[in-house]
Formats: C-alpha cells, sequence, structure tokens
C-alpha cells in the first residue's frame, strides 16, 4: 500500500484518470499499476483500491464514440 504524509508533493503524472477521488475517504486516487488487460487505482490517503479491467475501456470508448450507446 501506498501511505504518504499530508506534506508529499509528488506531481499530478500517476492522477487515476478513471476515479480522481476514493470513494471511502475523498482522497487522490493514484494509478499504480497499469498494463495492457487492467489498470489499479489507489487511495494515497487509506490504501482502497480499484481495478478496471481492459473490457471497461472498451466499453467507456464505445459510449464517448457514440452517445447514442
Amino acid at each position: 500500500m501506498t501511505y504518504r504524509s499530508p506534506g508529499d508533493n509528488r506531481s499530478n503524472d500517476s492522477l487515476c484518470d478513471v476515479v480522481p477521488l476514493c470513494a471511502i475517504c475523498d482522497g487522490r486516487m493514484e494509478t499504480v499499476y497499469e498494463r495492457s488487460h487492467q489498470k489499479v487505482c489507489q487511495c494515497v490517503d487509506c490504501g482502497t483500491t480499484l481495478t478496471v479491467p481492459a473490457t471497461a475501456w472498451d466499453i467507456a470508448a464505445r459510449k464517448r464514440d457514440d452517445p447514442a450507446a
């Protein structure tokens, strides 16, 4: 798990573009693992993780490209 102090000023390069805020504590989510088949985001405050499979990315892309879908 990635726990950091409030004064830690890392860049937003690792900000999770799936869910930027944690559903549990409203902390900042960052991408900790990314492969072609999945992406894992983790809250920097409480350690909650979210795994997004590649098939979900495909569905989101289709919906974004075709708003009527």
